[in-house]
């Protein structure tokens, strides 16, 4: 037998490379690096990549859809929020008589923080870019939709809240004295985690902040919210 890097060989085998079968459960045109953001949403899946792009599927068929570039920055976080439009329609009749029909109409729209420091708005439809939001110093790390209203949470000690139908800062939440990990939202609240180890309670509809919810020893990366309890997840390995 011969012997090829400290193992024996047998020549009597093929010497076809063995194929790596790709398990069934894999979806289609994966990313090219590490994805850190996932949403599922009107039968859609979104995912966002350390290789700068969002990969959309159809959720139920598992059909891949399309590749959005555009960041220029691993996209961190993912959110979609419903968008109130009024659209017009006009019918000539004889010059210069028309008919114009009003109609409200609402559409969805795409979110996406990432290393680049912005927030970019896309049409889930069409799946092209509508908008860029400006005004964080670091990476966006999370979002949150509640009502007409982004939240989005940034390794720059801020929380900015962002109007979805106009697309403009309506404020800059400061509090936390180090970055904003993560975002949750219920029951008129939005609660916001820091590695400053706090949650702060921000009222969703007046921007304030009601309370600072103290008690973890180390950075807190993770919250979930139930109609009575928000829990956090800290680095002191406590949940609270």
């Amino acid at each position: 037998p011969l012997i090829q890097r400290g193992q024996i060989f047998d020549p009597s085998l093929s010497l076809e490379p063995r194929s790596r079968s790709c398990p069934s459960n894999v979806l289609p045109n994966t990313h090219r690096d590490e994805v850190w953001a996932l949403l599922v949403t009107n039968g859609r899946l979104y995912s966002g990549s350390k290789d700068k792009c969002i990969n959309v599927w159809d959720a139920n068929t598992m059909k891949f859809i399309q590749k959005i570039p555009g960041h220029e920055g691993s996209v961190l976080a993912l959110a979609v929020a419903k968008v109130c439009s009024w659209l017009w329609d006009c019918w000539w009749h004889d010059y210069p008589i028309c008919t114009y029909t009003v109609r409200l109409c609402w559409q969805d729209r795409l979110f996406s923080g990432a290393y680049d420091y912005t927030v970019r708005v896309w049409n889930v439809h069409a799946l092209k870019w509508v908008h860029t939001l400006i005004g964080h110093k670091d990476a966006v790390r999370a979002l949150q939709v509640a009502k007409n209203k982004l939240f989005s949470a940034s390794y720059d000690c801020t929380v900015r809240v962002w109007d979805v139908d106009r697309l403009w800062c309506l404020k800059v939440l400061e509090r936390h004295t180090n970055s904003v990990r993560d975002l949750s939202c219920g029951s008129n609240y939005i609660f916001s985690a820091s590695y400053d180890s706090t949650v702060c309670v921000w009222n969703t509809e007046t921007l304030a902040l009601e309370k600072v919810l103290e008690g973890h020893q180390k950075a807190v990366r993770a919250l979930a919210f139930t109609e009575e309890h928000i829990f956090s997840g800290s680095d002191d390995c406590k949940v609270f």
